[in-house]
């Protein structure tokens, strides 16, 4: 006999959500203008533990990428220090030809003037840096803070309300 857990499974997240489950996980704080949830991480982690890091914190979470000045702005002001800290850019794969962690689309960008410069070897974006308080590339070995950002708890449920449903259909066919 074949038990289907999935149903199950999409059952108890929706129990969550009811019994009043919070729109973030745990510590990360909620922006309405972008739907998704932010933490700034006071632990010094080099960009590739930083980037696990975010993604052990919440599902679906990755170093921050910004795609506005507002939302440029909104991640500062949850920084608690005036150092420069990990964002989720880099271009770790292609020289100059930078991506977001998390996937998205680089369409916005906030370097500081004369960056990025790859000044030996430099792959990896920190955030709040010099006077201006703008983009960065830097070594990626580098132990910095970071700030995180997660899809909210409604947006998981969802991938995975539709993802347990094409598993469904593909068990049906």
């Amino acid at each position: 006999m074949k038990m289907n857990v999935l149903p199950i499974i999409a059952f108890a997240l929706s129990i969550n959500l009811v019994l009043g489950q919070e729109l973030c996980p745990s510590g990360f704080r909620y922006w309405s203008y972008t739907g998704y949830c932010y933490l700034y991480v006071r632990d010094l982690y080099n960009f590739r533990d930083a980037d696990t890091n975010c993604g052990n914190l919440a599902a679906g979470g990755y170093l921050v990428s910004t795609h506005s000045l507002a939302e440029e702005g909104f991640v500062q002001g949850l920084v608690e220090t005036g150092d420069d800290y990990w964002i989720g850019a880099n271009d770790v794969n292609s020289n100059s030809d930078f991506v977001w962690t998390d996937r998205s689309p680089m369409d916005w960008t906030n370097w500081d003037c004369d960056e990025p410069n790859n000044s030996g070897d430099e792959d990896c974006v920190e955030s709040n840096f010099g006077l201006d308080k703008r983009w960065n590339d830097a070594h990626c070995d580098n132990r910095k803070q970071s700030v995180c950002k997660a899809p909210n708890n409604l947006m998981v449920t969802h991938k995975v309300k539709t993802e347990i449903a094409e598993i469904k259909k593909n068990d049906d066919n």
